[in-house]
């Protein structure tokens, strides 16, 4: 085959590519519209305050998550855009959704352990049944302000910060939901920052050479990466 064929025909494969993702703010969105005074009040004293401005579902470029996979470099942590290598670190994750870069760390794995998990029981841990305990009505009584905030931001985590592109919540910190007024202690924005330099790792190799690569699979806060380069494109292009 010769080189322009290959070429053409990696280009086809390029651009019928969908990049599955599980970033997911509909339902965010749709709590923040009927979140009391109270449950807001005590989700601002949160480092994940900034979701509370979401009003409007985000939505994503497909072409541009493409791009990006595209020109991502593995060896240098950055991407390829014109004749500029665009670095990409945790302050990007601070500019993008305003997570803090300092702190202690951010242990991701199984975590089954804590009062959230409790609320539970015998329950899959996914969106669906997330959302369902915070539409309950106890949950939503004033003397329960705790445990929703402890819900709201296990549905952050798996629909926003940390969205695998399987159903089951299964890597997020359960126990770091205990002691809220703890959680400003903990370095989240290299969490977000460190997952998608992984799933970007992984995509980039995956678009490189074209093993199982039907669908290209992004992990993490994909939204950051769209702010990023939109921020570095209106400011030097």
């Amino acid at each position: 085959m010769s080189k322009c064929m290959k070429h053409s025909n990696l280009f086809v494969v390029w651009y019928l590519q969908r990049v599955r993702h599980g970033l997911e703010t509909d339902q965010i969105v749709q709590i923040n519209r009927r979140m009391t005074a109270f449950q807001r009040k005590k989700l601002e004293s949160t480092p994940f305050k900034w979701l509370l401005c979401l009003e409007e579902p985000i939505q994503l470029s497909d072409a541009l998550l493409r791009q990006l996979i595209s020109r991502w470099s593995t060896d240098h942590k950055c991407f390829r855009i014109r004749q500029h290598l665009v670095p990409f670190s945790g302050l990007d994750v601070y500019m993008g959704v305003g997570l803090g870069i300092t702190g202690k760390p951010v242990r991701l794995g199984y975590d089954n352990e804590g009062l959230v998990k409790n609320l539970f029981q015998r329950e899959a841990i996914t969106i669906n049944t997330i959302v369902e305990k915070l539409s309950e009505k106890e949950i939503n009584d004033k003397s329960h302000v705790d445990d929703f905030c402890r819900l709201y931001i296990l549905l952050a985590f798996a629909a926003f910060y940390f969205p695998l592109t399987s159903m089951e919540v299964c890597i997020y910190p359960l126990s770091l939901l205990d002691r809220l007024e703890h959680l400003h202690l903990y370095n989240w924005g290299e969490a977000v920052h460190a997952l998608l330099v992984r799933s970007l790792n992984h995509a980039s190799e995956v678009f490189r050479t074209q093993k199982n690569a039907s669908n290209l699979h992004l992990a993490g806060c994909v939204a950051v990466l769209q702010v990023s380069v939109t921020l570095f494109i209106v400011k030097h292009v």
